[in-house]
C-alpha cells in the first residue's frame, strides 16, 4: 500500500508490472479478482460471483471470437488485473463487443487500468472491432468512468435504477467508443 508518507500525499509506489495475453492457467486468479469485486463494491452490478467453469467459457468465447483478454502480471507473475473485449449480445444484430477492465485494490493508481485497457483496445482494432460499449455503475465506480472517459468512450445513455446492491437502487452508465481501423 506504499508508506504513510505516500499515502497521506496521495502518492502511490511503482509497481512492477507487464501485460500479456490471458492463459488457461491464469483464470482461477482473475476469478478470484472478479469475485473480489463482486463481494465487496458497486464497481460491477453483479451479485453472484463466478465459478472456474464460467471463466473457462468466457475465455473460450472471447479466444473463439478473436478478441483480445490481457491481464497485468507482477513480476512473480501475479494476477494484477485483467481487461477483455467479448460479444455483447450473442441475439444482437449489432456488431458491437462489450468490455470489462477490473484491477487488484492494492494495484489501484498504478496504471495498470489504462495499460489494460489501451491493449484490449488496440487488439480489438486489430481484429476488425468497430464499436465497443462499456457499462459502467452509476454509483460507486467514478475510476472506471473517468478510465474510459479518458479513452475516448462517450455518454450514450442511462439506465437509472435498474438493480439493488447492498440496499441500494443503483444504475448503468452507457458508455461507446468507435475504433479507428490500424493504419487510418
Amino acid at each position: 500500500m506504499g508508506t504513510q508518507d505516500e499515502q497521506r500525499q496521495g502518492t502511490r509506489p511503482m509497481l512492477g508490472y507487464g501485460v500479456r495475453p490471458a492463459e488457461p492457467d491464469d483464470l482461477d486468479a482473475v476469478r478470484a479478482l472478479h469475485n473480489h469485486w463482486v463481494r465487496r463494491s458497486t464497481a460491477t452490478l453483479a451479485t453472484r460471483g463466478t465459478t472456474a467453469e464460467d471463466w473457462e467459457r468466457h475465455h473460450a468465447a472471447v479466444e473463439d471470437a478473436a478478441l483480445p483478454f490481457h491481464v497485468a502480471v507482477g513480476w512473480d507473475d501475479e494476477v494484477l488485473g485483467y481487461a477483455l473485449l467479448r460479444p455483447a449480445d450473442s441475439q444482437s444484430p449489432v456488431p458491437a463487443v462489450q468490455d470489462a477492465v477490473f484491477v487488484a485494490p492494492f494495484a489501484l493508481g498504478c496504471g495498470i487500468g489504462a495499460a489494460l485497457l489501451g491493449g484490449v483496445l488496440r487488439g480489438g482494432a486489430l481484429a476488425s472491432v468497430r464499436e465497443v460499449v462499456a457499462v459502467v455503475p452509476d454509483a460507486g465506480a467514478d475510476a472506471a468512468l473517468a478510465l474510459h472517459e479518458r479513452f475516448g468512450f462517450a455518454e450514450v445513455g442511462r439506465l437509472r435504477r435498474i438493480t439493488e446492491k447492498f440496499g441500494r437502487r443503483l444504475g448503468v452508465i452507457q458508455l461507446q467508443r468507435t475504433l479507428d481501423r490500424p493504419g487510418r
